[in-house]
């Protein structure tokens, strides 16, 4: 009789054993697969899963600011060399005809810079050599300075007109007031006509603000309308 008692309960434990053990071909209890991965869970809020890009490569992005990336011109480097040859062509021609309209101006009004004290003196060579360089540079600098100006500032272009303009034209007065003052004490025999100073001074930094709009216009319409590498 023991012996069958102990073949029952033998039995009784394998029994016991196969029915804690999971069937073959599912995972065990727990929801952990094999091999120590977690499982692998949808993606939330219903989109598909990623796939990598095929070949190796690395996904496209957008570009910044979401302003997709302006194409070259066609007609390649002929059509690029136009495009920039005319966008510099008129910053410089808008320096040129500030300069030649301050000369205009000056001749006009005919107030000299300076006054001899003794005779022999030659002023014409001293103005072109000390002072007047100091004037036609605030000039000539004033649409390059301006289309910088259009390039930093993003407000529309009346306020870049003004900002650019009132910024030149200070800055030009300073310049040619200083530099007019300066070179005139270091002429012997002659003495500095103010009056004469301020008022020319005053008629470089006007153009030189014009031509500093100017230059604002002429980057945003005449630049090329596309990104250079």
């Amino acid at each position: 009789m023991s012996e069958n008692d102990g073949g029952q309960s033998s039995d009784e434990q394998n029994d016991q054993q196969q029915g804690e053990s999971p069937p073959q071909g599912q995972p065990p209890q727990g929801g952990q697969p094999q091999g120590g991965q977690p499982p692998q869970q949808p993606p939330q809020g219903g989109q598909p899963p990623q796939q990598p890009p095929q070949g190796g490569q690395p996904p496209q992005q957008p570009p910044q600011g979401g302003q997709p990336p302006r194409q070259p011109p066609q007609g390649g480097e002929n059509e690029l060399l136009k495009q920039w040859a005319q966008y510099v062509t008129v910053l410089f021609a808008m320096a040129g005809a500030g300069i030649g309209l301050f000369i205009l101006l000056v001749n006009a009004i005919e107030e000299p810079l300076l006054e001899p004290d003794g005779a022999g003196l030659d002023l014409g060579f001293m103005l072109d050599v000390l002072i007047l360089p100091a004037f036609y540079f605030g000039i000539f600098a004033g649409p390059f300075i301006g289309a910088y100006f259009a390039t930093k500032l993003s407000e529309p272009d009346n306020e870049v007109f003004k900002i650019a303009g009132a910024c030149v034209a200070a800055g030009t007065l300073a310049l040619a007031f200083l530099a007019g003052f300066l070179g005139g004490i270091t002429v012997d025999d002659t003495s500095i006509n103010f009056a004469g100073l301020l008022i020319n001074s005053i008629l470089a930094a006007i153009v030189a603000g014009g031509v500093a709009a100017g230059g604002v216009w002429a980057r945003r319409n005449q630049h090329p309308e596309y990104q250079t590498p």
